[in-house]
């Protein structure tokens, strides 16, 4: 941070770096070529932005201020900077289904006599049969383990290298000097086996890459020094709330004013584009079995439940058993024109888009839905387009939610 000298009239600078100075043109090729940040993006010296602020994580500087001169020409500049976190030794079970008894699971699953559970029950009551009878076999045949958010060791660490790390540390402090040559032995062998250590395990999750995507994503989180968090949050007295229950109701209240209301007493009526008769129309969905099974079995293991605390692992290992009561339950849905409660709630979390963090307008919400909900509305969705694709009902022009259709194409 400080005055760099280089007169930025706007940051970023253009595509050519219209203006500026052969130094200044490589002092941004620098910034780019070294994945950093610059903040300041208001002048601070007359028309010209001299003094920079630069990190090489973008979460690290927030809520930049321009506080005017104090005993200088250039104008002073306010921010926070986000670079100590609060470790939270808490942990918490979790079903470890490497582990479970998925085949007695399958076996019981196999003999339940859902036509007679499901008798003459609405939806609701259905889904929640369902729901009640997987969460008891998943507590009865499921073992545990404990997550804890603060490991002892990094997650690349072997126990190879763990142990010429211990040692390094027991022959310095027998003999106090780093130069010493027992002390050099033990620290290249330290050094040799957390390097091999490290590169083996992110050779192999480079590898995995495309089945354990949240595996990898969650050793990038764990290098980065800047832990961004929500809040506070400024309530309608504009006074700042770090309390979690406020923050909450203030950033619910922000989401809800957004949603679009759709009028639903006006829909425009198409002209002169079906051509097929009445019965070419698409007036109902059938849900098939195989559909339903071959969309269980292509759920994502590495995906988090949602708030019905169905796993999307499980779900996937028991796709047999349990494809014919689901159906079931996606057949009475759709009569009955009632989508159960677990399937409209969600899990949101806030996600900060730019701006002051403490403005709750400035976050957008990210939901973690029922993943069985998902399933559904996949089903009605491929129906719908294969109805629209049979009778050119969409026109060539069209390439946004179009399967191979993008920007690229468009």
């Amino acid at each position: 941070m400080g005055d760099f000298n280089y007169r930025f009239l706007h940051w970023p600078p253009n595509l050519h770096y219209d203006g500026l100075s052969n130094v200044a043109k490589l002092f941004c090729d620098c910034l780019d070529d070294n994945f950093l940040v610059q903040h300041i993006t208001t002048p601070t010296r007359g028309d010209a932005i001299l003094d920079l602020i630069i990190t090489d994580e973008p979460n690290m500087i927030s809520d930049i201020e321009d506080i005017g001169k104090l005993n200088s020409d250039h104008n002073a500049i306010l921010w926070s900077t986000h670079i100590s976190t609060e470790i939270l030794k808490n942990s918490r079970q979790v079903y470890d289904y490497s582990k479970a008894n998925i085949a007695v699971i399958r076996s019981e699953l196999q003999v339940i006599d859902w036509s007679h559970l499901f008798s003459n029950l609405p939806v609701e009551d259905c889904w929640r049969v369902f729901k009640g009878k997987l969460q008891d076999l998943e507590a009865k045949y499921g073992p545990k383990k404990n997550v804890s958010s603060s490991n002892r060791k990094p997650i690349w660490m072997t126990y190879k290298a763990m142990k010429a790390v211990k040692r390094r540390h027991k022959i310095y402090r027998k003999y106090k000097d780093p130069e010493h040559p027992a002390c050099k032995k033990a620290d290249r062998k330290a050094s040799m086996a957390t390097k091999q250590s490290k590169r083996h395990f992110e050779s192999k999750l480079a590898q995995k890459i495309r089945t354990e995507k949240k595996s990898f994503f969650a050793y990038v989180r764990s290098k980065t020094k800047a832990k961004v968090k929500v809040g506070p949050v400024k309530d309608t007295q504009g006074h700042d709330t770090s309390d979690s229950s406020h923050m909450v109701e203030i950033l619910n209240d922000q989401f809800s004013s957004v949603f679009i209301h759709e009028d639903f007493s006006n829909f425009p009526v198409p002209t002169n584009i079906f051509q097929g008769n009445a019965h070419d129309k698409l007036t109902s969905i059938e849900i098939k079995l195989e559909d339903v099974h071959k969309r269980l079995s292509a759920l994502q293991e590495d995906k988090s439940a949602g708030a019905d605390d169905m796993s999307p692992t499980l779900l996937k290992y028991i796709s047999n058993e349990i494809v014919q009561p689901l159906t079931v339950i996606f057949i009475l849905s759709l009569q009955e024109g009632i989508v159960p409660l677990d399937w409209r709630t969600a899990n949101v979390t806030p996600i900060h888009k730019k701006g002051t963090k403490n403005l709750a307008e400035n976050y957008r919400p990210v939901s973690l839905t029922s993943h069985l909900s998902k399933v559904l509305e996949a089903l009605l969705r491929d129906e719908k387009v294969r109805h629209l694709d049979k009778h050119d009902l969409i026109r060539d022009s069209q390439h946004g939610f179009r399967r191979g259709h993008s920007r690229t194409t468009n």
